[in-house]
């Protein structure tokens, strides 16, 4: 069965098994599922930078989804807090526009709060 991941313009079954995975720590226990991921992510992206900014946003989004869940074990959404700034350094060096600017300083607001917001949970 294949799950679907609205906020990725690709719907590969293998990647979307993978976001699955990742979503739900499915594989709590292998964090090299992130690197594949990533890897696997980016063997499928174009040229479009637009197609690029939706990918590394919703990239972002998957992990802070992720870390914001705490029914999930922890040492799994410290993983995911560990390797959110893939997408964030991505942005960061494709972002030209001031809306765009204007959109990652968002997201790392965004981070900010729900680091904040779950530290207590995340810290051993």
């Amino acid at each position: 069965m294949s799950h679907y991941f609205s906020e990725f313009s690709v719907q590969e079954p293998a990647i979307n098994q993978l976001r699955y995975k990742i979503r739900y720590a499915k594989e709590e226990n292998n964090p090299s599922l992130l690197s594949l991921w990533f890897s696997m992510e980016d063997s499928v992206m174009n040229d479009n930078s637009l197609e690029c900014w939706k990918l590394y946003c919703a990239q972002f989004k998957l992990l802070i989804d992720t870390l914001s869940d705490d029914l999930l074990p922890q040492h799994w959404r410290m993983n995911c807090l560990n390797n959110i700034y893939k997408p964030l350094c991505s942005l960061q060096r494709i972002a030209i526009s001031s809306d765009q600017l204007k959109h990652l300083n968002q997201l790392y607001y965004e981070l900010r709060v729900v680091s904040n917001f779950f530290q207590n949970g995340l810290s051993a």
